[in-house]
């Protein structure tokens, strides 16, 4: 083999991989080794191809030619066939799974040059894949044929991942297996009546024959003399040679008869020298070991061969000549020369590859056979060396040190991984020149392989946690360059590693980010964190996870989710495994059978449920007949039946026929659950009629009517004796019936609001109830009194479940904490943050070491409660943040949000030190009056409020307006506040006594900014109405009104020289006399609508973003545009700023995206991507170093300037 051309696959393209078919991996178009006398095979092949749709799993031990066959027929099949071939040898691509995974799903689609899948995550692009198999039929023109050769090779891997318990309509969809005496039907599961098997056995005669005549001239008449064949045979036999014929009992060896056909071309062999060859590839591999020690010596000849068996990929020239300096100089010292002359030719038959491509070992076998040449010293030596070449790799230069290094850490020195996967300097450039999904799939495997401490591998598992929550940022920055580039790497990289509470990542990343971007910013702190229990997030669902159950025996999780779909995980993996799906319609019920095979679902708006064979994904029944959308599903325990509920009753249904049975016809109003019996022989109904319904399941009829509720009855469960019932209500109680003797045992009275969930707990013959007041009360049985109230303070609760054996119980809550609590000591035992806004459901494994939990977030995420979770702190805000204002004398910040709270946050140490709730509603605006200590606040509920910023009180509530508030301001000065509201009305206050001073009427629409000046003795207004207008706060006259704008007027902005500026919904600022209120220009630039304004500290120059994410500078006297900074695909900019240094500026756009730019030329210095939407950002810090952002998720993140002084931002 003497070059690239001699590749079975040529390497795929280091830069941005284009995904289309045409730079999918070649193949050559001369004959592939080990193709020839492949013939019926190849038939067997096209034949599966020309069948119905299915799996073909082609089997055989390594070497021979499943790779080539597979590689041939893929030619044959042209464009009806999709591939991809793993070569861990020589493909750099080989463990990126998201690459491996849009490759295919590119070539499956009916345009294979436009990409359609350019961010997805792995677990979203597993289950397109799942879906794309399961379709009914293909698309005109797209392949129907799908090849994937090695996927058995990678650790960490495996077929069942993307093709087990598939059932392809009318894809073909051809598998390689290595044969290695495991099961693999049971293994991959591919069970099924559409797998097939397709073995590969060792060559007989005439394949033999068929492969010397193909290789050249000389071979093919060699073949045809009498006793080459039957020495050939010999040779390479797999068996036992019989002694009366000399010929193999078993077929040949297709690696060894390639070699040997290669060899006989060379040389020119007769039939002598094939009688003289070694019997089997071993004793072949040792005659040609022992001539090579006699050109090489022995030394070189070891560490060089035992250096490419222990490589992990391709070396390069320069990488070999660094790591086997033996190997390349001759006695006299020239280096070179004696291995071009020399060595090189003698060793081209066992290895492939160029200076260029690299080199590696041909096949497996090779370097498993030379192995066995190895002393353990020599074999330790060379491993230390591939490690400390591969830690030098910034030195070196080396692609190989800086993609394997994590590989020979593994090896040699596994107690440092977790040190390198703390080292932002290797992450940074990894993910920046391989991609992150390269670098997860190293990670993977490392984690595999590796013998590791318990904390070692919580630092690993936090470190991959951290990459791949960050991995769709990753992708988006390298499909939008070359690459991502280190600085954007690295900020990344502390910002989750803040999120995921890693100190160590977070302060390496930051020190580096220093270092690359001296004049930059980076992450200082968050309330976006997450708890380093998180195992994995289960990530393909677009809306609202409803409920997530743990199912097949602990081993699977089935999600329910508003964006139409139920989901099948692999609990372990977190790979996708099914989804259900036939409607677009939020799902409104659904349940799952305990192991995992059968599935009803409901769509709302929709009558009927669906009954799903869930491994396949087949629809099995619609269920028909209600004549309202249906609320909720029960499975019986022996899956015989099902019950579904809905406005006009419940139906009890036959699951094994899909036909309706009897019709529990009882309530008066919507029914709102329904429970079976663990015995299965009852169900209870619950309505809003304020009754449950017990039924007989057996024959349809009502046994018993559960009445004294005063509100509509939520939910009813059974105990797990099926003798007891539990209902819960929004009149706040829960009631406990005795199914026996039909009568109500104890009403559980004591929280104060709407009940939101229940259970049992059967160990200590307890229930707990959850209410919407915060509470969870655990109550004693026998006497129907609480013995415990666990509360610490947060919001509702939404689930409660059992844990453990011991009477633990875990609840979930609307703020995204969970709780395990101690219900003896009524006693958290552990808490932490789950998701970043409220979890709908929590479910327990039966073993009790993982959780999983439902979020709004469009996620259901699987914990290790093995873990010591701790309550992250601090917690933000539950819903989005509306306001941010900063106090310099205290240096804290202020965060307002739609929770209706406000919190105060130290601006440099991100403790949260009060929060002010004083119940109201959704809070809108802040306005800080730091000499008096008072903070001024506007809400929906139509109050604006007062509080005392020294001790959180309450000092007035500002009652007056007849709409909510929408901006509020307030002056030192003149002790003023002044709120404006929906209607366009604004109010001005009294700031010592909280009284109405002046009513300022003018506006017609939402008031959108109130601005102040110094003395706050006038306020300039903006509207939606389209006009801002001035006012004199001594006498409530409006002295000017601003008529310019043809839309809304969003924002204003006073300069200290009288100048007044304003932008609304139209494409130009204006420039304005405060004085008397005349138009002094118009400033000309964007092109669309104006979002964000903000004025210099001299009020010379001002910064305006726009919906379309285009920027402007301008100087406001001139008005004149400095810079454009032309749109990008950020979107709407939502706040702009400029750095003291007068030579930045800062902005925030409503995609997230924090960028640091160059005032001269717009240049991008350094961006940053938030988690979240942000929907605020002010300049905060004692030095004006800081800057934070609120988020729509509720979090508050901090951002720091390495350099900076005094900053102004709007």
């Amino acid at each position: 083999m003497n070059g690239p051309e001699d590749l079975k696959l040529l390497p795929r393209k280091e830069a941005k991989p284009d995904l289309s078919r045409a730079f999918t991996p070649l193949f050559r178009s001369r004959q592939n080794d080990g193709f020839v006398g492949r013939r019926e095979e190849i038939t067997t092949l096209s034949a599966f191809a020309d069948g119905p749709g299915g799996v073909l799993a082609v089997t055989g031990r390594p070497g021979f030619g499943k790779t080539s066959l597979l590689a041939e027929f893929a030619q044959q099949m042209g464009a009806r066939a999709a591939f991809h071939f793993f070569t861990s040898r020589y493909d750099p691509y080989w463990l990126d799974e998201v690459f491996f995974l849009r490759n295919v799903l590119q070539q499956l689609s009916p345009d294979p040059l436009a990409d359609d899948y350019p961010h997805s995550d792995r677990l979203s692009l597993q289950s397109m894949l799942h879906q794309r198999l399961s379709e009914a039929s293909r698309s005109n023109g797209t392949p129907d044929v799908l090849i994937l050769d090695g996927i058995d090779e990678i650790q960490g891997w495996s077929i069942a991942n993307y093709v087990g318990g598939a059932s392809p309509k009318h894809l073909h969809v051809i598998v390689s297996i290595r044969d290695t005496g495991q099961e693999w039907r049971s293994k991959y599961r591919l069970q099924g009546p559409d797998v097939k098997e397709l073995r590969l056995d060792g060559f007989g005669e005439e394949s033999v024959v068929e492969l010397f005549s193909a290789t050249g001239p000389h071979t093919a008449a060699l073949i045809q003399k009498p006793g080459a064949l039957a020495a050939v045979m010999k040779a390479a036999a797999i068996g036992p040679v019989d002694a009366n014929t000399n010929r193999a009992a078993t077929n040949a060896d297709p690696l060894y008869i390639g070699l040997l056909a290669k060899e006989a071309l060379e040389k020119e062999f007769d039939v002598a020298d094939l009688e003289q060859q070694p019997e089997g590839l071993a004793a072949y591999l040792d005659v040609w070991w022992q001539e090579l020690l006699d050109v090489a010596g022995e030394r070189p000849a070891l560490l060089l061969f035992a250096t490419l068996a222990a490589a992990h990929g391709p070396l390069a020239r320069s990488d070999l000549e660094a790591l086997v300096p033996e190997a390349f100089a001759d006695p006299t010292g020239m280096l070179r020369d004696h291995f071009d002359r020399n060595i090189l030719p003698k060793i081209r038959r066992l290895i492939m590859g160029n200076d260029a491509v690299g080199y590696t070992l041909a096949h497996p076998r090779f370097g498993q056979h030379l192995s066995t040449k190895f002393t353990e010293d020599v074999l330790q030596s060379v491993q230390e060396r591939l490690l400390e070449y591969s830690r030098n790799w910034s030195d070196n230069a080396s692609g190989y040190a800086l993609t394997h290094l994590p590989v020979h850490t593994a090896k040699v020195r596994p107690n440092e991984l977790a040190a390198l996967y703390q080292d932002a300097h290797y992450l940074a450039k990894a993910i920046g020149t391989l991609g992150v999904d390269r670098v997860i799939g190293t990670l993977r495997r490392v984690q595999s392989e590796a013998q590791l401490s318990r904390e070692d591998g919580r630092t690993l598992h936090r470190s991959r946690m951290v990459l791949e929550h960050e991995a769709h940022n990753f992708r988006a920055e390298a499909d939008g360059a070359a690459g991502s580039s280190e600085a954007y790497a690295a900020g990344q990289l502390a910002l989750q590693a803040l999120v995921m509470n890693d100190r160590e990542l977070y302060e390496s990343a930051r020190t580096y980010l220093a270092l690359i971007v001296p004049h930059g910013i980076y992450p200082a702190w968050t309330t976006n964190t997450s708890s380093d229990a998180l195992l994995r997030t289960l990530s393909g669902h677009t809306s609202v996870v409803e409920r997530a159950t743990i199912t097949g025996g602990g081993s699977r999780v089935f999600t329910l989710s508003l964006d139409g779909s139920a989901k099948l995980w692999d609990i372990q993996t977190g790979a996708l495994l099914q989804t259900l799906q036939d409607s677009d319609s939020p799902i409104s019920a659904g349940a799952i059978t305990s192991d995992g095979d059968i599935a009803v679902t409901a769509n709302g708006q929709e009558e009927s449920a669906k009954v799903w064979d869930v491994e396949s994904g087949n629809l099995l029944f619609v269920l028909e007949g209600h004549t309202e959308e249906v609320t909720d599903v029960a499975i019986a325990p022996n899956k015989t039946v099902a019950v579904t509920t809905s406005r006009d009753g419940a139906y009890v249904w036959d699951l094994a026929s899909g036909k309706r049975g009897h019709f529990l016809n009882g309530h008066e109003n919507w029914l709102t659950s329904v429970a079976i019996s663990p015995d299965g022989q009852k169900a209870l109904t619950t309505s809003w009629d304020s009754t449950a319904c017990l039924w007989n399941l057996a024959d349809g009829k009502l046994l018993f009517r559960l009445e004294g509720h005063r509100a509509g009855v939520s939910k009813g469960l059974f105990s797990s004796d099926s003798k007891r019932a539990l209902t819960i209500s929004k009149d706040s109680t829960a009631r406990l019936w005795d199914l026996e003797t039909l009568e109500l045992l104890h009403e559980l009275s004591g929280h104060e609001s709407e009940l939101t969930a229940a259970v049992f707990v059967p160990e200590r013959d307890e229930a707990a109830t959850a209410g919407q007041d915060g509470t969870i009360r655990v109550w004693n049985l026998s006497t129907g009194q609480a013995t415990a109230v666990l509360q610490d303070h947060g919001q509702w609760v939404t689930d409660v479940v059992p844990f453990g054996t011991d009477g633990s119980i875990a609840s979930a809550r609307r703020d995204g904490t969970i709780a395990v609590w101690d219900t003896a000591t009524a006693q958290i035992i552990k808490s932490w943050r789950g998701h970043p806004g409220p979890v709908k459901s929590i479910a327990i494994s039966g073993s009790g070491d993982l959780a999983v939990t439902a979020g709004d977030d469009g996620s259901a995420r699987v914990w290790d409660l093995a873990a010591a979770i701790t309550a992250p702190t601090p917690i933000g805000h539950q819903e989005a943040v509306t306001s941010l204002t900063y106090h310099s004398e205290k240096d804290e910040l202020m965060s307002a949000s739609r929770d209706a709270t406000v919190m105060v946050w130290g601006s440099e140490s991100g403790d949260r030190r009060q929060v002010l709730d004083d119940g109201g509603g959704p809070v809108t605006s802040l306005a800080l009056v730091p000499g008096a200590e008072v903070l001024a606040t506007g809400s929906e509920d139509r109050s604006g409020r007062l509080w005392d910023l020294t001790d959180g009180g309450l000092l007035n509530r500002l009652s007056g307006h007849k709409a909510g508030i929408t901006a509020v301001a307030a002056s030192d000065a003149s002790a003023r506040v002044i709120t404006g509201a929906q209607d366009g009305l604004m109010l001005v206050w009294d700031l010592e006594q909280g009284r109405q001073m002046l009513e300022l009427a003018g506006h017609s629409k939402r008031i959108a900014s109130i601005r102040l000046t110094d003395d706050g003795d006038r306020a300039v207004s903006t509207s939606w109405d389209g006009t801002a207008r001035i006012w004199n706060l001594e006498t409530g006259a409006c002295s000017n009104v601003l008529e310019a704008h043809p839309g809304p007027v969003t924002d204003a902005a006073i300069a200290k020289d009288g100048r007044l500026v304003t932008i609304g919904h139209d494409d130009k600022p204006r420039v304005w006399n405060l004085a008397d209120g005349s138009l002094l220009g118009c400033l000309e630039g964007h092109t669309g609508p104006l979002s964000t304004l903000a004025l210099s500290p001299d009020g010379a120059s001002a910064l305006t973003g726009g919906w379309d994410g285009s920027i402007c500078l301008w100087d406001v006297e001139a008005r004149a545009s400095r810079l454009v900074i032309a749109p990008t695909e950020s979107g709407k900019i939502v706040a702009v700023a400029f750095l003291a240094d007068g030579e930045h500026c800062l902005s925030v756009s409503v995609s997230g995206l924090v960028t640091l730019r160059a005032l001269s030329t717009g240049e991008l210095v350094q961006k940053l991507q938030l988690p979240s939407q942000p929907t605020a950002a002010i300049i905060c810090g004692q030095e004006g170093n800081l800057v934070a952002a609120g988020e729509n998720s509720g979090a508050v993140t901090v951002f720091g300037f390495t350099s900076a002084s005094e900053h102004s931002m709007k």
